[in-house]
This record gives structure tokens, C-alpha cells and sequence, in this order.
């Protein structure tokens, strides 16, 4: 509730977050349950959490970068 009506809004935290779920994610199909095949149906509920979660936190912009870091991500997938 503090951020609403304060229009600073970071662009680095969406981005850097949005990473970093990439990596583990990755990591956890390789490493974990070793089928690089089996990283789809994680990312999925991982990056629509953070769709709303930077959507709510961040506003438009970051809703968009989450949106458009998504996207990245899934044409990388398949």
C-alpha cells in the first residue's frame, strides 16, 4: 500500500527477478528431475505468479516487462 501514488518504479528488479527464475527453473528440470524436456509445466505457474506479483507491485510497467520476459522465455523453450 506504501507504493500506490509513488511513480518511481523500478525497471531492474522485474528483469534481474525474471532471470534468475529462468536459471532455476532450468536448473531444476536439468538437475533435479534430469529432463531438460519437463521445464514447461513449472514455468508456466512460476512466470504467471510473477506476471500478477510485478503486475500489482510495479504497475503497468512492470507487468509489461514480466509479460514480455515471459514471452522471451517461452519462444526459448520451445
Amino acid at each position: 500500500m506504501k507504493r500506490l501514488g509513488i511513480r518511481e518504479y523500478s525497471f531492474i528488479f522485474p528483469l534481474v527477478t525474471l532471470a534468475v527464475a529462468a536459471v532455476l527453473n532450468e536448473l531444476y528440470a536439468v538437475v533435479l528431475l534430469q529432463d531438460p524436456e519437463a521445464v514447461g509445466s513449472t514455468a508456466i505457474f512460476v512466470f504467471l505468479f510473477l506476471i500478477i506479483y510485478f503486475s500489482f507491485h510495479d504497475g503497468r510497467k512492470g507487468g509489461f516487462i514480466a509479460v514480455i520476459g515471459t514471452i522471451s522465455y517461452y519462444i526459448y523453450i520451445i
